[in-house]
């Protein structure tokens, strides 16, 4: 009887001291971006995460970014079927967001609403070009000028005028 009583002790204080039971789910450290954004951006941006990281939760974290055009990036996501091999979609357009998030294949973005409510709906005159997705999938950026080059010779041969 003693021996009985002694072994459901032992038995019942591993149980309840967490032998069986579900361990914490550990931190992720690695962070995966996959981005047109060019290299003079999105690696110094890695970096300073890294940096925000170690202080904040006292973990190094593996950044890397998968450098893909906008068109290439969009097409590597719908290829892996929600099963992502980034965790960050930085760059494109609103519209391919907008596809993606129809799709299922985005989350939305999880910020506090009053961080949410200061972002601006829209940027930009004339024609306003929208900052933020109404539905909370997406946030725009603008961190890259962009421009346009053309031959003034070859448009004065095609016939196009200039203003």
């Amino acid at each position: 009887m003693k021996k009985t009583l002694m072994l459901t002790v032992v038995i019942s204080t591993l149980i309840f001291c967490g032998w069986g039971s579900p361990q914490a789910q550990p931190i992720e450290n690695e962070l995966y971006l996959i981005t047109p954004v060019s290299k003079d951006v999105h690696d110094p941006v890695l970096k300073a995460f890294d940096q925000y990281a170690k202080k904040k939760w006292n973990i190094e974290v593996k950044t890397s970014a998968i450098p893909k055009g906008t068109p290439v990036a969009y097409g590597q996501i719908l290829e892996w079927k929600g099963n992502p091999q980034a965790d960050i979609f930085w760059g494109g357009e609103g519209t391919l967001f907008d596809d993606l998030a129809a799709q299922g294949l985005l989350e939305k973005v999880q910020l506090p609403q009053k961080v949410w409510d200061e972002i601006p709906e829209s940027i930009g005159k004339p024609v306003p070009l929208p900052l933020k997705d109404p539905k909370g999938f997406w946030v725009g950026t603008m961190l890259e000028p962009y421009g346009i080059i053309y031959q003034p010779k070859l448009l004065k041969r095609l016939g196009v005028e200039i203003k």
